[in-house]
């Protein structure tokens, strides 16, 4: 029987409910052909984690709200997740996981906020509808191929506060953006260049 919506309660049998596990509704489960079919999940406040591959190839999930609790979102969680076109990330996310919103084709913006001080390896890798992305001040480093692949990205902004952003050098290239955004001056745009090929 396929799965078309999932409403996560805030508690189960008096219990909270603060995490949703590896694979909850990703690929590895058991009955993963049936969470193929599943559009929209609404996640309670209070949960704090989402785990890794959480929803990996949900490839009809449009819509998920992230609640304000959450600080963590694991490695791969929205992977192959096609037909995702938003998704707004709280201002308590501390962690962000490499590959969180890989080959998410439809998506085309997102703003990751400025508590998450590092943004991860191949974090939107393949997503091709991507066109713009909001850094938000606080983050501070850029890792390897964050963007890879993203063609359509066309405007960046990046904050004062990175000081990192060998992810930038080839995903995309710099060149290929129409805009770029920074939020500090000449000469501290001029060292982050300068930084470009460092880790």
């Amino acid at each position: 029987r396929s799965i078309t919506a999932a409403h996560i309660p805030a508690q189960i049998g008096g219990v909270a409910v603060t995490g949703i596990q590896m694979e909850a509704f990703g690929h590895g489960i058991s009955d993963g052909l049936a969470c193929q079919q599943l559009r929209e999940v609404t996640l309670p406040e209070g949960l704090a984690a989402i785990g890794d591959k959480a929803f990996a190839k949900c490839i009809a999930l449009e819509k998920i709200n992230i609640p304000s609790t959450v600080s963590s979102i694991g490695f791969e969680s929205f992977m192959d997740c096609e037909n995702l076109q938003e998704i707004t990330l709280p201002e308590g996310l501390t962690e962000l996981r490499q590959g969180a919103f890989g080959r998410c084709t439809s998506l085309k913006t997102i703003d990751i906020p400025g508590s998450v001080e590092v943004i991860p390896a191949s974090l939107l890798s393949g997503c091709t509808s991507l066109e713009e992305v909001w850094i938000g001040e606080g983050v501070t480093s850029i890792i390897n191929n964050a963007f890879a692949g993203n063609d359509s990205m066309h405007t960046l902004h990046i904050p004062r506060s990175v000081k990192k952003a060998p992810g930038l050098k080839y995903s995309p290239p710099l060149a290929s953006l129409r805009d770029i955004y920074y939020g500090g001056d000449a000469l501290e745009w001029a060292a982050l260049m300068d930084n470009l090929g460092r880790a």
